[in-house]
């Protein structure tokens, strides 16, 4: 559902990685072993074939600068645009702006007040008075194409560190995100065998923050390694992976509400492989399909992509009482999930 913004943010931090140690590499061929401890060297001469090279310390420097301050604009790009997808779909599963929550509607007109206050302000140059208005004109006189304008939300330009997206999702209407982000699979891991329990979360994320700011804005106090850079960039994106799945969560829990999604059945065997068993009782599964996967704090957004009935291939099932389906999965999905599909 909100799979392209993930991919979007994975490749960008496959990239900020893939710079790191093509800058490391490029390093250590201009000051090889022993002659890289904080030489102060470079300048003119070609090193090695290569053109004018900074000194090293002042290279590593601009590295960890450069890749603090990407990791933290893909952080903060990844999170602008989920905030539109979600923002843009309420309309879709609130037939009338009265009906929104609480929080999102006073979150809206609040936040469009002070935009409008601020319209001469570069952050907002690019909308006109009427861009500001509309949607919440719209929805104050019943329409139901109203519209709501992200631009609202993000009106306090603070960084975006923990306790910050805390109260963002909060005046959208998510709420306790960290309870979330905290029990996913691949960030209890990243905590554990990356940082061996020295840090959460949400510290992770303030460091990330705190580093950006003292590269953007002030004196770099400690130049962090290579492989230290390549870990944090690894943070980001379990972080944005984290932070879709519980948007997901919530956009489907309100979809299957108003009977935009559908549960269809449960996950009674899974074995390895992506390999599972589900008791398939109403709907209609086909091959390629995708399928929500929902545990407490668990929402898996897989395909299936090859089904089995009776051990034989077929394209697509009709569920029904005692319908037992074979599936491949693109990814893995556990035992005990209810399964859900978007029609």
């Amino acid at each position: 559902m909100l799979s392209a913004l993930v991919e979007k943010a994975r490749l960008e931090v496959a990239t900020v990685k893939a710079t790191v140690d093509i800058y490391e590499s490029v390093r250590s061929q201009a000051y090889p072993p022993p002659n890289n401890s904080g030489a102060a060297g470079g300048g003119a001469g070609g090193t090695h074939g290569l053109p004018v090279v900074p000194p090293y310390s002042s290279w590593k420097v601009y590295d960890h600068c450069a890749a603090y301050t990407k990791l933290y604009a893909i952080w903060e790009g990844f999170v602008r645009n989920l905030v539109g997808s979600w923002l843009a779909r309420l309309p879709s599963l609130y037939s009338g702006y009265s009906e929104l929550p609480e929080r999102v509607r006073k979150g809206h007109s609040h936040g469009v007040a002070v935009v409008l206050a601020r319209a001469a302000s570069p952050r907002h140059r690019h909308l006109s008075e009427l861009n500001m208005l509309e949607g919440l004109h719209s929805g104050l006189s019943g329409k139901a194409d109203y519209t709501l304008l992200p631009e609202a939300f993000f009106h306090d330009g603070q960084n975006l560190k923990d306790d910050t997206l805390e109260q963002l999702l909060s005046r959208l209407s998510l709420t306790k995100p960290w309870e979330w982000i905290g029990r996913q699979e691949a960030m209890i891991d990243y905590m554990g065998n990356v940082r061996g329990g020295s840090s959460t979360p949400r510290s992770e994320l303030r460091d990330l923050v705190k580093r950006r700011n003292e590269a953007s804005h002030g004196e770099v106090g400690e130049v962090v390694s290579s492989q230290e850079l390549k870990k944090v960039a690894d943070y980001v994106t379990i972080l944005c992976e984290a932070t879709a799945s519980f948007v997901t969560r919530a956009l489907l829990d309100r979809m299957l509400v108003v009977g935009r999604a559908g549960e269809v059945g449960k996950v009674i065997h899974a074995y390895s492989d992506n390999l599972v068993e589900i008791s398939l009782t109403r709907g209609v599964l086909r091959v390629g399909e995708r399928v929500f996967a929902l545990r407490v704090h668990e929402c898996i957004d897989a395909l299936a992509i090859g089904l089995q009935v009776n051990g034989m291939n077929v394209a697509q099932v009709a569920g029904g009482e005692g319908v037992v389906v074979g599936v491949r999965m693109s990814r893995r999905v556990h035992l005990h999930s209810r399964l859900a599909l978007i029609p």
